[in-house]
């Protein structure tokens, strides 16, 4: 062979992809990936130095030749990003794309050049193995975090010793290479020849359910086959036919497809399930069963379901024993179950809880024992700020629980644990055997991290959410998830990286932008909201949303008029929407603010409001707490005892609503030191998100200023700053230079102090002047001022 041929390879085989350059193609099973100019020259150049580093200078060189590049570092990253894309790899467990980080990046999977040489006048191939480089040997040895964490899981601890297999198979076909539980599967959607519209879409939900009662079967979700779509140019929800659900099949690297129909032979209804290799379309099992009557498809279904498990390999002995009937895992209402699909795909898949909303009530409406439907509705009213009914839905879902297979109940137990009746320790318990039992379901990672944001454990809450993301790249909220823990534990660029991430795959949203806005901020990068977050504020609740932030915002600089401004139109667009319990969180984020600025009064009237527009648990206990932080000891003890009474269990209470009344009645009694035993039981919940997370930080500070113990009390204060910041509510970081400043007067470093009075005071160089909290603080620097003259006069 010549040099030249050695030089210039037909093609370039790694993993599932084949990279043909002097065609310009990237292909894997059989089909042909678009992929732009730039991605495919940087593919080309790792490929060339494969198991080396490829520095950003040698990309700029390859990829823009003579042009000069303003910003070269973002231009690459997403350059870069596309690639991983394509290839269905990640920064964080990479499988081609190495990231050196400040260096470039490096190719560390095999490759395997196919060359073409003449003999006698015929074609022949040639297949060259390229050894690997270390870094890969040591790639092969070590698990990823994701697998040591993953066969931690008991069952699948059992199936990886027992050498169990998924076997997709009929008996007469032993040839086929068996499936193992890391293998995925496209759902394809059912031809109804019947006419009734009613199949149209459930069945394939009816399907799903069962099948994903097997801890062995690895479905591909709808959000990521929704992503593929969109990147083959197809509307999201376009029917998945068995030719369009073959090719998403082989674009995502799966291994099978299941397809469904349903027919009518006179009076009776004929269901066909088949199973089918995605590379060949090699059949591997079949299953049929007829129902006589429209109400009993689903339980037919339900039975062909199971017995297609069984011919695709799963054992009996592994399924858990104490499911429901198949016909009664999620409803045997075929409306309901309609209602349900579209909800679910809102939710999961466009990211769209209010959308979603009104066809899980519907569901629940046609079924009003559909367990599912209600959890659904209670994770609905979660994501949009709405605790009160969130915890209602999942406390009736979980008093439904017998309806659900097990799979549903580990959802259900957890957030019912979570948000119902805010016993934190037990949903982690439920939440982490959920991730065990069902290692490729996504859904218990996200959970657990949001459970650790909320206890304030913000690198266990981004590893839980590192994990959801590898799992299923396909779920928009991931991104926002992620990118939120990075700015809290002040990982600015890497949060930048995901939002370009994010976007670059379709799924932006404003509670992404609206992390990432908060990262620009206390990275002290100028507020950029039109660029930000001002491209999607025609999304569902993104006006008040930004709004919040807005009001946040301008409390942060003091403008608590302009504050109160944004934090009424807020409160005036959830009105206008119906959801009263958003209204009621907005004005109580207003008392808030106003009770630790000095305004007592605008304080208690926005308090007062809250708790008429809504009246639940948790808006008593704000209100209790305003009330405390304003003097009124009577009202703030009635309604926060009577909580207490009726919930002394939950973690919230125990952690942060009982003592931060007690601690602030304390503190306007004169009793410091009270208040500083009172705070005792918040302090394992640090900085988290649990109930109003940054008063105890701030009252305990308070506690030790008026203890006159500096030290404490600058300790305390300097935990206000950075990453701990970005909470729902975050005022007490707009008071931390402040309250600095007196911390290190009382130490009698008076420097120190002194540039802390003159931080705060030019923060809110635009405050309100009638402000009771900037008066005091000029009047306090005055006086620091006066002594360091004399001082120097001396």
């Amino acid at each position: 062979m010549q040099p030249s041929q050695e030089r210039n390879p037909l093609f370039t085989r790694f993993g599932a992809y084949e990279a043909d350059f002097r065609r310009r193609e990237l292909r894997t099973a059989g089909s042909c990936l678009r992929l732009q100019e730039k991605p495919l020259a940087a593919l080309a150049l790792l490929i060339e130095k494969h198991g080396e580093i490829v520095t950003h200078d040698e990309f700029r060189r390859r990829l823009w030749p003579g042009n000069v590049i303003v910003e070269f570092d973002r231009n690459l990253a997403t350059v870069v990003n596309r690639l991983r894309n394509a290839l269905h790899d990640t920064a964080a467990e990479p499988k081609y794309i190495e990231t050196i980080p400040r260096v470039g990046y490096r190719f560390i999977a095999p490759v395997e050049h196919v060359y073409e040489e003449l003999a006698a006048g015929e074609a022949v191939a040639r297949a060259e193995q390229v050894p690997m480089h270390p870094s890969q040997l040591a790639l092969t040895r070590r698990p990823s975090h994701r697998l040591r964490w993953v066969f931690a899981g008991g069952v699948v601890l059992v199936a990886a010793a027992m050498g169990v297999r998924l076997t997709l198979a009929p008996p007469d076909a032993g040839s086929s290479r068996p499936l193992t539980w890391k293998d995925s599967v496209v759902v394809g959607d059912f031809a109804n020849s019947t006419g009734d519209v009613v199949f149209d879409g459930t069945l394939r939900q009816g399907l799903l359910s069962q099948l994903e009662r097997s801890p062995y079967l690895n479905l591909v979700s709808d959000s990521r086959i929704a992503q593929t779509l969109a990147l083959m140019a197809r509307p999201r929800d376009t029917t998945l036919a068995p030719t369009l659900a073959r090719e998403i099949c082989q674009r995502i690297g799966s291994a099978a497809a299941i397809e469904g129909s349903i027919s009518a032979i006179g009076r009776q209804y004929v269901v066909n399930l088949s199973a089918s290799n995605c590379k060949t379309g090699d059949v591997l099992a079949r299953e049929q069963a007829t129902a006589g009557e429209k109400e009993k498809v689903l339980g037919a279904l339900g039975d062909a379901a199971a017995h297609l498990r069984e011919r695709l390999g799963e054992s009996l002995p592994a399924l858990p024993v104490n499911e429901a009937p198949p016909e009664n895992v999620t409803t045997t209402s075929l409306e309901a179950l309609q209602a349900y699909s579209i909800g679910y795909r809102h939710l999961l898949v466009d990211n769209e809880s209010v959308p979603a909303t009104p066809f899980f009530v519907r569901a629940i409406a046609l079924d009003p024992t559909f367990a599912m439907a209600y959890a659904r509705l209670g994770r609905c009213y979660d994501s949009e700020d709405e605790p009160g009914k969130a915890a209602e839905y999942f406390a009736k879902a979980h008093a439904l629980r017998q309806h659900a297979s097990e799979r549903e109940q580990f959802y259900i137990d957890s957030y019912y644990e979570f948000v119902s009746t805010g016993r934190l320790e037990a949903a982690a318990q439920n939440l982490e055997l959920w991730a065990q039992t069902y290692p490729n379901d996504p859904a218990p990672l996200a959970a657990l991290g949001n459970l650790y944001t909320t206890l304030g454990q913000f690198e266990k809450a981004l590893d839980w959410r590192r994990r959801a993301l590898q799992v299923d790249p396909s779920i928009g909220l991931n991104y926002g998830n992620l990118a939120q823990n990075l700015v809290q534990v002040e990982r600015f660029e890497e949060a930048r990286q995901i939002g370009r991430l994010a976007q670059d795959r379709h799924f932006d949203s404003i509670s992404l932008r609206w992390w990432l806005r908060w990262g620009e901020f206390l990275d002290g990068k100028p507020d950029d909201r039109a660029g930000i977050v001002g491209p999607l504020l025609d999304r569902p609740l993104a006006q008040e949303w930004v709004l919040m932030q807005d009001a946040a915002f301008a409390a942060w600089a003091g403008r608590l008029a302009l504050a109160r401004d944004d934090t009424q139109a807020s409160v005036d667009g959830y009105a206008r929407i119906g959801l009263k319990e958003n209204v009621a969180t907005r004005e109580i984020e207003g008392a808030l603010r106003d009770a630790l600025a000095g305004n007592s009064d605008i304080a208690r009237r926005w308090a007062r409001s809250a708790m008429a527009h809504f009246d639940s648990d948790q808006v008593r206990a704000d209100v209790a707490i305003v009330f405390a932080l304003t003097g009124d000891a009577a009202n703030a003890l009635a309604l926060v005892e009577a909580i207490a009474g009726r919930s002394p269990e939950a973690t919230v209470v125990k952690g942060n609503y009982l003592p931060v009344v007690r601690a602030a009645l304390a503190l306007h009694a004169g009793d410091p030191s009270s208040a500083v035993g009172a705070l005792a039981p918040a302090l394992p919940y640090g900085a988290g998100w649990l109930g109003l997370p940054l008063l105890p930080i701030y009252l305990r500070g308070q506690a030790y200023l008026a203890l006159k113990d500096g030290a404490k009390a600058a300790a305390e204060f300097d935990r206000l700053r950075g990453g701990n910041c970005v909470t729902g509510f975050n005022f007490p970081c707009a008071l931390a230079a402040l309250q600095l400043a007196r911390a290190h007067a009382i130490e009698g470093d008076v420097e120190t102090s002194r540039a802390d009075y003159e931080r705060f005071i030019a923060q809110w160089k635009d405050a309100d002047a009638d402000v009771p909290l900037l008066q005091a603080a000029r009047d306090e620097y005055g006086k620091l001022a006066g002594r360091v003259a004399k001082s120097d006069s001396r």
